[in-house]
C-alpha cells in the first residue's frame, strides 16, 4: 500500500481534471526554453537518469517510477517523436517528489457572547482549541537536454501544486499522473520560430 502523504508527486506529481481532485488551474506551471535552439531537429528521445523522492517501499517505487515514465513517454509519442535508445536527438529525465507542510493555529474562545470577555481559554481546560493539517506540496520537473551535449538543457517544465489529501491523490495515481505529464508537456516543443 502507498505511503502517500511522501508522494503525492509524483504530483502534480504533480490536481487534475478528476472528480475529488483540485482543479488543474490550481497547478503552478514554468517553462523554460533555450530560444536559439530548433527544435525541430529534434524526432527521437531516450531517458536520463530519473530522480523520484519518496519514502515507499521499493516495489512502490518501481510501480510510479514505471506509470511517470510511461505517461510522459505517451505524451511525447502523441506529439510524434519516438523512442530511440542508439540513436536519440534528446533526452528525457524527470524529476519528482511530495514534501509534507504543517500548520498550527490557536483560535480564541469564541463560545463567550461578548467580545469584550472573550478569552483564550475559558473553555477547554488545557488551554485553547488548536487546530492542526498537513498538506504535501507536490513537485515534478521534466527536462530535456540535447544528446550531443547533455549539459545542454534544451527544455524545462516544472509543476507544483498542493495536496490537502495525498490518499485521495494516489487512489487515482495514474490519471492524476497522466493529467500532470499532459500539461507539463503541453507546450512541448515550443513553437517553431517565423
Amino acid at each position: 500500500m502507498f505511503e502517500a502523504r511522501s508522494l503525492a508527486a509524483a504530483l502534480f506529481i504533480a490536481g487534475t481534471l478528476l472528480e475529488g481532485v483540485p482543479p488543474l488551474a490550481a497547478q503552478k506551471v514554468a517553462v523554460a526554453f533555450n530560444k536559439s535552439i530548433d527544435f525541430g531537429r529534434y524526432k527521437r528521445f531516450a531517458w536520463r537518469e530519473n530522480y523520484l523522492i519518496t519514502v515507499q517501499h521499493p516495489e512502490d517505487q518501481k510501480r510510479i517510477d514505471a506509470v511517470l515514465r510511461e505517461s510522459i513517454e505517451r505524451q511525447l509519442r502523441a506529439k510524434g517523436f519516438v523512442q530511440d535508445h542508439d540513436r536519440p536527438d534528446f533526452f528525457v529525465s524527470y524529476e519528482a517528489g511530495g514534501f509534507i507542510q504543517d500548520g498550527v493555529g490557536v483560535r480564541p474562545d469564541t463560545v463567550q457572547p461578548n467580545v469584550s470577555t472573550m478569552t483564550w481559554s475559558s473553555a477547554y481546560p488545557a488551554g485553547a482549541p488548536m487546530d492542526v493539517w498537513t498538506s504535501t506540496l507536490a513537485k515534478m520537473r521534466i527536462t530535456m537536454s540535447d544528446a550531443s551535449d547533455t549539459s545542454l538543457k534544451i527544455w524545462q517544465a516544472t509543476a507544483s501544486q498542493k495536496i490537502d489529501d495525498p490518499q485521495k491523490f494516489m487512489r487515482k495515481m495514474p490519471q492524476n499522473i497522466e493529467s500532470v505529464s499532459a500539461k507539463l508537456l503541453k507546450d512541448f516543443p515550443p513553437a517553431a520560430k517565423r
